[in-house]
């Protein structure tokens, strides 16, 4: 998804991004680890001075878990009314909790938000055609 695209719930799909990998914790939470990243030129010097770590590596809740295991293909807007009814919240709480989880993972590079068929662009604005000729209820200016 690029910055500023518009999306439609209804055709969005969530998956894993390229290079994540996720396992299962002792408990049953599932840990997600991004891509190495690889800094080049002066900023990898400073990259070991601050000791930036060289992957995202994020442990999610229950929540979380369930959440990332119903990505199967269904559409933001299917997996919103999921959430809901497993946690028995309205429509708008679910759907403001998945886009918190879902911007914040998107942040990290661990999951990507794929639209399955593109909005198209913005509907121009209608725009008044050209000046019509005066009719004969308006008034007539006359000259002498």
């Amino acid at each position: 998804m690029k910055r500023g695209q518009t999306l439609d719930p209804r055709a969005s799909v969530l998956r894993l991004a390229t290079g994540v990998e996720s396992s299962l914790t002792d408990t049953g939470l599932l840990r997600l680890r991004a891509a190495p990243i690889k800094p080049w030129g002066p900023l990898r010097a400073l990259a070991w001075l601050l000791r930036v770590p060289k992957r995202a590596e994020v442990e999610l809740d229950a929540i979380g878990t369930w959440v990332i295991a119903q990505m199967d293909g269904r559409s933001l807007n299917q997996l919103a009314a999921d959430l809901g009814q497993h946690l028995k919240l309205s429509r708008r709480e679910a759907e403001t909790a998945l886009a918190d989880f879902t911007s914040m993972l998107v942040k990290r590079h661990l999951v990507d938000v794929v639209a399955l068929k593109p909005l198209g662009p913005p509907a121009e604005p209608v725009r008044d055609p050209a000046p019509r000729p005066p009719t004969s209820l308006s008034p007539q200016t006359t000259s002498p």
